[in-house]
């Protein structure tokens, strides 16, 4: 018959194997227990977790030789989950703000419109030509088709001035021809001109907007904080 064992630490009454009196033992609490003789009295629980103590009430004895087998160490759990400061609540981990609420508002201010600057520098970028580079081609198409010169087309598309011995080349028609083309040549160059400068302001409009979009990422990222739920406080 098993002898009765009553644990001070939990008041759980447990029934020991007789070959364990006098022996200690360990409660399903985790509290050691000293198993008593049939006839002593319950003995006070002891400081938890010895080395090589068998649980009561599921004791098995080791075989000859064999270390009993130690219980899973969930020390470094409950301390992950149980509050060093309060003592009372638990230890939850959840995404927050690093900064201030304040710093948070103007990260966004500076994220969202910075985005849209980005966002249009590379369509400034990467956009299609403008006309200017089709009128240009066309102008050299009329030229062709009134009999110009290849050489003069070539020199006047560049806004390059003529010699008086090309000019001299040219009938009165051709002639007219070339002025009325030359004012469109000087658009296609201003529109040219302007492709570049837009060019030159999206880079730097783009590496302004990238700059002020890593600092609103900075300001706005959020990271997983441990924190009590009862005392709030950051767990370390």
């Amino acid at each position: 018959m098993g002898i009765s064992v009553t644990c001070s630490s939990c008041g759980k009454t447990l029934s020991a194997p007789d070959a364990l009196a006098g022996k200690k033992a360990q409660c399903s609490c985790g509290a050691v227990i000293v198993v008593p003789a049939a006839s002593s009295a319950p003995v006070p629980a002891q400081a938890p977790r010895a080395a090589g103590v068998a649980r009561a009430g599921s004791i098995r004895r080791s075989a000859p030789g064999r270390p009993v087998k130690k219980p899973a160490q969930r020390r470094g759990i409950a301390r992950s989950l149980h509050c060093q400061f309060c003592e009372n609540g638990r230890v939850v981990g959840k995404k927050e703000f690093r900064f201030s609420t304040a710093v948070v508002v103007i990260g966004f201010i500076l994220l969202v419109p910075s985005l849209i600057a980005a966002l249009y520098s590379v369509y400034m970028l990467v956009r299609p030509p403008d006309l200017a580079g089709a009128m240009n081609e066309a102008l050299q198409e009329q030229m062709l088709d009134a009999k110009i010169p290849e050489e003069i087309v070539t020199k006047v598309s560049k806004g390059e001035e003529l010699t008086e011995e090309q000019k001299a080349l040219l009938t009165k028609e051709q002639s007219d021809m070339l002025e009325q083309m030359a004012v469109g040549q000087v658009m296609v160059m201003g529109g040219q001109l302007g492709d570049a400068v837009g060019k030159v302001v999206a880079v730097v409009l783009l590496a302004i907007s990238l700059v002020f979009l890593s600092v609103g990422i900075v300001l706005t990222w959020r990271k997983k904080m441990f924190r009590c739920t009862s005392c709030g406080q950051l767990a370390a």
